[in-house]
């Protein structure tokens, strides 16, 4: 009996050992293939070496010195990127990041540190796989660029399709976002406001132009806010409304707002340059006679690249990216 049992252990480590040597190489083949299809649709992808270890019980996949740029001008620059799987769920994986990098946007280059940097995803089982869900949680980030910067205590971003690869639940959780002195600055000259926002909640759906997979690079149609909430000081912010948005990435449709702390939002407006200045008079009237006990509960009509308020204009609107789900 001890006899057979030997031979089938051994029997069951070779089975094992040919099934992660050849789930290796998939892992290895789907990278590339990954790789390729990117650089068809216009991706620069360059990177020193790509290599999978991890036996027997995980695909470890290392990149190492990734150099990636959409047509769109987004991108990323890292010493490494670490992408973890169960040699049995192989479409179930985990990505972790450096403490350092660097995020190419459209506006210039952003530099990113960060105490802990990861994501978790599922992908479709297929040679051309699709994301279902994913999850990315950020600690101790630290986000410098030219036009200023701003520190983050902790952070998560979940997504998940609900129907079609088209449509995507997403959840934002951001606690302690700190802008830069000198930013902050800017939009809060007198200093009413402390130096980090405690929070910043948003709950929707994102509906896409094309699936989130390799070489794609989906633009946003429309969002669907269920609701979203800002807490920073006297300020208490909530809103909700469903946005169109065009090929160029302009925003229409109606948001619902109720605020406290209003009067201190409009001047955070006009600091930000999203509300000129020769029009905060009649807007602050406007609203403080719609105010009840230091609540206002209005509707922002977007269209046209501006934000209106009832038939006052308020200022240009900023074209949306294409979502980093």
């Amino acid at each position: 009996m001890a006899k057979w049992l030997t031979i089938l252990a051994i029997a069951a480590a070779l089975l094992w050992s040919g099934w992660w040597i050849v789930g290796s190489q998939a892992v290895s083949r789907g990278a590339e293939a990954g790789i390729a299809a990117a650089r068809d649709a216009g991706w620069r992808v360059e990177y020193e070496d790509l290599s999978v270890s991890g036996f027997p019980n995980r695909f470890d996949t290392t990149v190492d010195a990734p150099d990636i740029l959409a047509p769109s001008g987004w991108g990323v620059t890292a010493p490494f990127l670490q992408v973890f799987a169960l040699s049995y769920r192989p479409n179930e994986v985990i990505a972790v990041a450096p403490g350092q990098l660097t995020v190419a946007t459209p506006a210039g280059p952003v530099e990113v540190t960060s105490d802990d940097l990861r994501a978790s995803a599922t992908v479709t089982p297929s040679t051309t796989p699709e994301l279902e869900r994913a999850t990315v949680v950020a600690e101790g980030v630290t986000v410098t660029a030219r036009a200023g910067g701003l520190a983050l205590a902790r952070g998560q971003l979940a997504s998940r399709a609900v129907g079609s690869p088209l449509r995507h639940d997403v959840a934002l959780s951001l606690s302690d976002l700190a802008p830069d002195r000198f930013a902050l600055s800017l939009v809060d000259p007198e200093g009413r406001l402390p130096a980090a926002i405690e929070s910043v909640e948003l709950d929707g759906t994102v509906e896409l132009d094309r699936p989130l997979a390799a070489g794609a690079e989906p633009r946003l149609r429309a969002l669907d806010l269920r609701r979203g909430d800002l807490r920073w000081g006297e300020v208490a912010l909530d809103f909700a409304g469903r946005l169109d948005v065009d090929g160029g990435g302009l925003p229409s449709g109606v948001l619902t707002l109720e605020a406290e702390g209003w009067d201190v939002l409009l001047d955070l407006a006009v600091g930000a340059g999203l509300l000129p200045s020769d029009r905060l008079p009649l807007v602050a009237a406007v609203l403080g006679g719609m105010a009840e006990d230091g609540r206002i509960a209005v509707e922002l009509t977007l269209r046209e690249g501006a934000a209106f308020l009832g038939p006052i204009p308020l200022g240009p609107l900023p074209r949306l990216p294409a979502p980093m789900l």
